[in-house]
């Protein structure tokens, strides 16, 4: 009733819709009689048709139908949008930014050493992952990578930053490992405290994994914090990690649920410091580039400026829209960042 009673008295040239459910339908509803177009943002695999729910579905459809634009997260997302039925020329990718400036700063860095110095970890290697304590985040697989390492005689530290259900079953697993002296399990820490973990580690690292009935990764924004720090970064190719990490520009990525891959991959940047400074390096001067929260404003409004332009005759997809892939709407920009290491 608020949003209608908005949109009536003239509040708005376009409204956006957070999530389909509710938002979607709240938006349908309270436009009907404005016809303000409407704007979907999507993160994973949220819209995908459900079978088992034909009501969810056809409400799904309706909203989906509705949206003037759809807003994709990743190009995993984007694709998304498209199986479940959106036309190309209606979605668009927008990919989230961080605040960079925070992750660099002089006190970042001063407080990454005080930390440093307060963890015991001496000139030992520092691992990092800030997550919450979930099995898709992978934690896991970086413990068995640690084993195949220290097999090796590489010896790593490694900070988990989060909570979450899995803290006693990562726990005990680190204990058969033989790894509860080498791992710290810090908790969930303020904000503001973050910086400064980034600025101590060395690497970080969350080699995710899509897990059926749970929610993908849809981007991953926490790659783009630990690059804006200067550090290299190691994930997975799964969901939209592919979007977050340019593979051999700002990090290294690996094949998901292979701790194999994932200790190659982190033995390669502890014996080559030059390679990880590089990779730090090249992911902080991406992220200035692409992924400040300036550039994803900058996007934003430009898609709103679209959806609310007078809709020219006929249905989407609009004149000369394109096919995703490597030069498709969403291909195209994320080949681009990705070919770019600066």
């Amino acid at each position: 009733r608020a949003l209608r009673a908005q949109l009536r008295s003239g509040g708005g040239a376009a409204v956006v819709a957070t999530k389909w459910m509710p938002e979607g339908p709240a938006c349908l509803l309270s436009r009907a009689a404005t016809h303000v177009p409407m704007i979907l943002l999507g993160y994973g695999r949220e819209f995908m048709p459900d079978a088992a729910r034909p009501l969810r579905a056809f409400v799904q459809r309706r909203v989906l139908r509705a949206a003037r634009l759809c807003l994709a997260v990743s190009s995993y997302t984007a694709r998304n949008f498209l199986e479940a039925g959106v036309p190309e020329g209606r979605v668009r990718v927008i990919f989230g930014g961080v605040d960079a400036s925070r992750f660099a700063a002089p006190e970042a860095v001063a407080g990454g050493r005080r930390l440093r110095a307060a963890l015991g970890v001496g000139d030992d290697p520092l691992l990092l992952t800030v997550a919450r304590l979930v099995r898709r985040k992978g934690h896991d697989l970086v413990l068995d990578a640690m084993a195949l390492l220290r097999a090796e005689g590489v010896d790593v530290r490694y900070a988990i930053v989060g909570d979450g259900p899995e803290l006693g079953p990562l726990r005990a697993k680190a204990a058969a490992l033989a790894l509860d002296r080498k791992v710290i399990f810090a908790g969930a820490v303020a904000d503001d405290e973050l910086p400064h973990w980034y600025a101590g580690c060395d690497i970080f690292v969350m080699p995710s994994r899509d897990l059926a009935g749970e929610p993908p990764e849809g981007f991953g924004l926490v790659y783009l914090e630990a690059n804006a720090a200067g550090k290299p970064v190691v994930g997975a190719r799964t969901g939209g990690v592919e979007d977050a990490i340019a593979d051999n520009c700002s990090g290294l990525l690996v094949p998901p649920e292979d701790p194999v891959a994932l200790a190659a991959a982190l033995r390669r940047l502890l014996s080559d410091r030059g390679l990880a400074a590089r990779l730090g390096e090249q992911g902080r001067a991406r992220v200035l580039g692409h992924f400040t929260w300036q550039r994803v404003a900058e996007r934003f409004l430009a898609a709103m400026e679209e959806a609310a332009a007078p809709r020219p005759p006929g249905p989407f997809p609009s004149p000369g829209a394109r096919r995703f892939g490597k030069h498709g709407l969403a291909g195209r920009f994320t080949h681009r960042c990705h070919s770019l290491c600066f």
